[in-house]
């Protein structure tokens, strides 16, 4: 892999001409893949995507959830992506951005499961128009972007179904 040596940081700091792609090298050699906090998110996320695979399987909805089995294996591919490429921040940007997606499935999820109507619907409209934000404008640009930064080639071809799939659910 390829190390970030002094003077491409000082070219970065000396110039004051920040791009996309030096300020991502100084992240990739910052992050700790190996520490703790995110050891234990990654394996979190992953027993969590491996859980609701098994459960789909296991209930027969293979045919009928086969976009989700597809969605959960590419985000596994994202999480072993982050922890072996020269790409860690940009892939946890991405996994980080696409969860973020998410925020307003748990409230609407608890107030349909309580029966509070009122709250459901509120909470279903703030989730409608938070991931569509986030999935199709916020991922949309970062995946515009990370397009030609990622070292692999497989996450290359397989981020734009991704993204078209955010857009379909959105």
């Amino acid at each position: 892999s390829e190390q970030l040596n002094q003077s491409d940081t000082l070219n970065i700091s000396v110039n004051n001409e920040y791009s996309y792609y030096d300020l991502l090298k100084v992240y990739n050699h910052m992050c700790n893949v190996n520490s703790p906090i995110f050891m234990s998110l990654k394996t979190m996320s992953i027993c969590y995507f491996m859980y609701d695979i098994y459960n789909i399987i296991s209930h027969n909805l293979i045919y009928k959830k086969r976009l989700y089995i597809y969605h959960h294996i590419v985000t596994i591919l994202i999480h072993y992506y982050a922890y072996t490429s020269n790409n860690t921040y940009e892939y946890v940007w991405i996994f980080y951005y696409g969860e973020l997606s998410n925020l307003f499935t748990y409230p609407t999820y608890h107030f349909l499961k309580t029966s509070n109507k009122t709250a459901a619907y509120v909470s279903a409209l703030l989730q409608s128009v938070w991931f569509v934000f986030y999935r199709v404008f916020v991922f949309g640009s970062i995946f515009f972007q990370l397009q030609f930064t990622l070292d692999s080639i497989l996450m290359r071809l397989l981020l734009p179904s991704i993204y078209i799939m955010g857009a379909m659910w959105a």
